[in-house]
């Protein structure tokens, strides 16, 4: 039911707003499952940004999946995506201080990777 649309209609359409909106949040708050910061495996962090992106599908401005959708890509090393979707959250929620903060972690990783790139560059020329 939850992939197939709605069964009342017979065609595999979702006519329903809040079977919609239910399906955002169960594959947002699915993805919230796991401690990114203790993963081990990489397949399930790919897994949680599967759901983030399910969960965006009819609702792009649905923050605490873009949140977790930046933490995904956090647990993965890809700072400039964890970065691009924190960006997109704080368009919509400005003031939340738990997206601040998180932005705030990955523009300081971005700041350290840039600083290391600059340094590599120097030693190669000069």
């Amino acid at each position: 039911m939850m992939q197939g649309g709605d069964i009342s209609a017979n065609d595999g359409t979702e006519t329903s707003t809040a079977l919609r909106k239910t399906k955002s949040q169960i594959f947002t708050n699915s993805a919230l499952g796991f401690d990114f910061a203790s993963l081990e495996r990489r397949f399930i962090v790919l897994g949680a940004l599967v759901d983030t992106e399910f969960a965006m599908r009819d609702e792009n401005n649905n923050v605490k999946a873009l949140f977790r959708q930046g933490q995904a890509h956090m647990a993965l090393n890809n700072i400039d995506a964890a970065a691009e979707s924190l960006e997109n959250a704080l368009q919509f929620e400005p003031n939340d201080a738990g997206l601040k903060k998180e932005y705030a972690a990955v523009m300081k990783k971005i700041a350290i990777r840039d600083n290391e790139e600059k340094k590599q560059y120097r030693k190669m020329f000069g």
